[in-house]
């Protein structure tokens, strides 16, 4: 299985890193934190605890983080089915993991993976496996490459030697093919001269029964005409002499036409021998066949899969330059934020200070009020001491705020009303 965004090149080897964002714990301790999406059963239990509920059922340990690191590789397998919560639900989702895990991979080529999931996400901790025992359960992960890996490295090791072994049996069958074709033609040539042989024995044979029926006609001609003595015995040692020779050229014909029968009954044999051998190699070769086509249909479905695997490489290769460019764009982003939230402090630093020497201010301010207000009261109390009223209004000098470090003096006429 491969895990998106996670593709190795052939020129740079990529070298995942889980980190804990200063979340991990010992087992002597318990920290109650991390993604609530990768919460386990258990730990979001703790979390939607509240005063009069029913306490968890199942206490959390290092089965948790199991269960984060198996939901991890699950999202990683198939992004889009992982479930997106927003702020404002985040408690909502937070109840409903503390009672139901997420579902296995859903794709048809993650079937195989399903029950390891199920085992690995269980909503009891006591079923999951340990983290050594997930460390070795996770290399199913890699069993179709290695599958496919496998059928390859079997048909570059033996395609070759099938199909030398093809080509020569494709040869031996076309010589005994030939080999055959050639008995045959030998068959049918000493068939005919059987055929011949066994026409000169016919003619020897009615020349031999011509002969007697004028050895016949001889003794008839003796019984039966006044011929000569001599002139009889001269046709009889003619007669005999030709039935002689007739005798034996159908001896001789009936010997060649043994040897031929023989040679054919050899060739015979021969020809059904080869017949039997051709026959064999003729099955060996539609087996051989079948081999070869099932052989090319697997290679021709590792060559499918391996195109799928380097599409897959591409896509995830594109959308992990996507990711960093979004990345990049978000530390930009984040730079900036950062940037303004400097100036902010800044700024309120600023506003702070001038908010403290305005404070400084108004309370010097207030002082030097208060001693001018207690100046007036003892200058009125001066004026009410006095026997008579003076024609012209005093002049009351009232201290005004420093300004540039000097003194301003601000003029008041104070009548006094009897």
């Amino acid at each position: 299985a491969k895990i998106q965004g996670f593709g190795v090149d052939l020129e740079e080897r990529v070298l995942p890193v889980l980190l804990d964002l200063g979340v991990a714990a010992t087992d002597a301790e318990l920290v109650l934190a991390g993604t609530p999406t990768y919460f386990a059963p258990e730990v979001a239990a703790q979390f939607a605890y509240r005063e009069g509920d029913a306490l968890p059922e199942f206490p959390i340990g290092p089965a948790a983080d199991v269960f984060a690191l198996a939901l991890a590789l699950r999202n990683s397998l198939e992004p889009s089915t992982q479930p997106m919560v927003k702020d404002d639900d985040v408690e909502g989702f937070i109840r409903d993991r503390a009672s139901a895990v997420p579902t296995p991979p859903t794709g048809a080529d993650l079937r195989y993976l399903r029950s390891h999931f199920a085992r690995w996400l269980s909503l009891d901790p006591a079923n999951r496996p340990t983290a050594n025992e997930l460390a070795e359960q996770i290399a199913v992960l890699t069993l179709p490459e290695e599958r496919r890996e496998r059928r390859l490295r079997v048909i570059r090791v033996f395609g070759p030697i099938l199909l030398a072994l093809l080509v020569v049996f494709g040869v031996v069958a076309n010589q005994l093919v030939e080999a055959a074709a050639v008995q045959e033609e030998k068959a049918e040539r000493l068939e005919a001269e059987r055929a011949a042989e066994a026409s000169r024995a016919a003619e020897a044979e009615q020349q031999a029964e011509a002969l007697g029926e004028a050895i016949a006609e001889a003794r008839a001609d003796i019984e039966n005409a006044a011929l000569s003595r001599e002139e009889l015995e001269r046709r009889l040692v003619d007669a005999q002499a030709r039935l002689r020779v007739a005798q034996g050229n159908a001896t001789r014909l009936r010997r060649q036409l043994q040897e031929a029968e023989k040679a054919r009954d050899a060739l015979q044999t021969s020809l059904d021998a080869a017949e039997a051998a051709r026959r064999q190699l003729a099955s060996q070769l539609e087996t051989l066949r079948g081999t070869l086509a099932t052989r090319e249909r697997e290679l021709d479905e590792a060559r499918r899969a391996r195109s799928e695997a380097e599409a897959r490489v591409t896509a995830t290769e594109a959308r992990v330059t996507a990711t960093e460019r979004e990345r990049d764009a978000a530390r930009a982003q984040a730079e900036e934020a950062r940037a303004a939230e400097r100036a902010a402090e800044a700024a309120r630093d600023q506003a702070q200070a001038a908010t403290r020497e305005a404070t400084q201010e108004v309370t010097r301010l207030e002082r030097e009020l208060a001693t001018a207000r207690r100046r007036i009261d003892e200058l009125e109390r001066q004026l009410a001491a006095r026997p008579t009223e003076p024609t012209t209004p005093p002049r009351i000098v009232v201290p005004a705020p420093e300004v540039d470090g000097t003194t301003t003096t601000v003029p008041s006429v104070m009548t006094r009303v009897r």
